[in-house]
């Protein structure tokens, strides 16, 4: 517990995996896994208090099978059934406008990662709203599955952007001192030239290089018999932000009604009016902005469409080179849905 302790402390000052790795002699893999397996305290002890089982802080297979069952639990409290889909994420929803059926299959991958950010979440922040920090009291834990689902209920709406307040103070305190993230930082200490990262790297490096920095928050809300699960890339008192990047101007015509909408389903469900979105080009290593009203109806719009489609609805199928770079080709049926 002590070395968590240590490694977290390190991650709270900015420290690069690099850099902990000098101090503290672990490997960068080690301490990779750590973050992930200890993205907060408290709810890897509410975890082991709710199943009497403390081997859940430190064996990650043992915890993906009680995310499972936890995530069935949830679903029957709501009185679902087990195969519906409940929890989605705002950025593969808004994918509906790159690919429908990607969107929903997506989303149907995510579920489990995005039940665990929900319930994460919940727990982190309740315990951080109750000045409790690290270290909950053995008297807060919770005794049963049931009692660790209803940590979180009393949070509202108001809480989470008191939280995000909390983060933009501490973000103008270190914005002096951030330094450029180098691709050694982000890949377990091997050096990856550019051109070799898989897209999705890609757009992570070139994020960390050239998007704007706000302050955010992930949160998730109820909308029908859905959970959704978003963080924009920032959210100031009057705008959300999202950042995107992409090869080519040919491929930013298809991107831009995603990124759109993305930003627009943040603006609606954190309750901001207006949207700033940027896009980069590789190409021309240019960066295009565009700052319009938040689209709510749109943005309600593309969650009725989304829901259709889950409930069995045929979309309509994508332009088919998007297909043969898709990880979902293998199963996707979409384009068997052209006339």
């Amino acid at each position: 517990m002590k070395d968590i302790y240590e490694m977290m402390r390190l991650k709270k000052r900015g420290y690069s995996y690099k850099k902990i790795s000098e101090v503290t002699g672990w490997s960068t893999s080690t301490i990779v896994k750590y973050t992930l397996q200890h993205l907060g305290i408290p709810f890897s002890l509410c975890l082991a208090s709710a199943f009497r089982d403390c081997s859940l802080m430190i064996n990650p297979k043992k915890v993906l099978k009680k995310m499972k069952e936890l995530l069935q639990l949830e679903k029957d409290r709501r009185g679902l059934s087990k195969d519906k889909l409940v929890f989605i994420g705002m950025a593969d929803v808004a994918n509906y406008y790159w690919c429908a059926m990607k969107s929903l299959l997506k989303n149907k991958k995510m579920e489990l990662e995005f039940f665990g950010a929900y319930l994460k979440d919940r727990i982190n922040y309740s315990f951080r709203l109750k000045g409790s920090g690290l270290m909950p009291d053995m008297d807060e834990l919770p005794r049963s599955p049931d009692e660790l689902l209803d940590i979180g209920n009393e949070i509202t709406f108001r809480d989470i952007e008191k939280l995000l307040k909390e983060r933009a103070k501490m973000l103008e305190l270190i914005k002096a001192n951030i330094v450029d993230i180098s691709f050694v930082d982000l890949h377990a200490g091997k050096r990856i030239p550019f051109e070799s990262l898989s897209p999705k790297q890609r757009g992570e490096a070139l994020e960390i290089r050239k998007a704007e920095r706000y302050p955010t928050i992930r949160w998730n809300f109820n909308w029908e018999d859905y959970v959704v699960v978003g963080e924009p890339d920032g959210i100031t008192d009057n705008f959300v932000y999202e950042f995107k990047s992409t090869k080519n101007r040919f491929l930013m015509n298809f991107v831009k009604p995603v990124a759109l909408t993305q930003a627009d389903l943040y603006g609606y469900f954190f309750k901001r009016n207006q949207k700033r979105v940027q896009i980069h080009i590789m190409e021309n290593d240019v960066t295009e902005t565009f700052e319009e009203r938040v689209d709510k109806f749109h943005a309600i719009e593309t969650l009725h469409r989304f829901k259709s489609i889950d409930e069995g609805e045929k979309p309509l199928p994508p332009k088919e080179w998007k297909c043969r770079v898709c990880e979902f080709k293998g199963i996707c049926k979409a384009r068997s849905f052209c006339p």
